[in-house]
């Protein structure tokens, strides 16, 4: 929930900033406030992924709030883009409609692999390389993204639009961060705790199922 209002009260107040130094040709304001929005992205995700994990069902969970956090840096980015538009020099309205489509697809991916751990625990293993498959194709299309920037900005100069040039460049820079963080996640894996039985040799873990108290919160997000 804090997170979510954190998200809130950062796309309100940034937008508004954002348009504000857009109008008065404040671009180097303007960039500095789309690298503090990116930051604050950042900052969220690499503090989830602070936890400890110790089983591939908390993982998967870890994995799913990622997935939000993409979804919401996409989101932003198309709604900045949107609130620009009518002052834009360069029209970024497509680009806008497909970052909302990232952002949709990104939170129902979400919602996907957080509904899996509840429905198909058995499924656990699919599930994480899926998110894989999702995060390298992001830091993919990210570093291809910035490099297509940095080649406009040294072609066109002055005219690019560059109140939206910032809002894409910075966006992508967090979903580059954000995307190959869980990447990071993935390689590492759980921590192996090995259990010992009576005799002091090892006993497999038994399987995971998430814990009975949580089971209706988890359902409700």
């Amino acid at each position: 929930m804090a997170a979510i209002v954190i998200w809130v009260v950062t796309v309100g107040v940034g937008l508004g900033l954002l348009v504000l130094t857009a109008v008065l040709k404040k671009l180097a304001f303007n960039a500095f406030i789309c690298a503090l929005i990116s930051i604050n992205f950042c900052i969220m995700a690499l503090r989830e992924h602070e936890r400890r994990i110790t089983v591939p069902g908390e993982l998967l969970e870890l994995l799913a709030v990622n997935a939000r956090l993409q979804g919401c840096n996409w989101l932003w980015m198309s709604l900045a883009l949107l609130a620009l538009q009518p002052i834009s020099v360069s029209g970024s309205a497509g680009f806008a409609l497909g970052g909302l489509a990232a952002a949709i697809l990104c939170l129902c991916f979400g919602s996907l692999i957080r509904r899996a751990i509840l429905d198909h625990p058995e499924r656990i293993g699919r599930f994480l390389r899926l998110a894989g498959f999702m995060a390298l194709a992001q830091v993919v299309g990210a570093v291809a993204t910035i490099a297509e920037v940095m080649s406009l900005s040294m072609t066109a100069g002055a005219r690019l639009d560059w109140p939206s040039l910032n809002v894409i460049a910075f966006s992508t820079v967090a979903l580059a961060v954000i995307s190959t963080r869980a990447l990071l996640s993935l390689a590492t894996g759980v921590e192996a705790r090995p259990t010992r039985g009576a005799a002091g040799l090892p006993v497999a873990p038994a399987p995971w199922h998430p814990p009975r108290a949580s089971l209706r919160t988890l359902a409700k997000r």
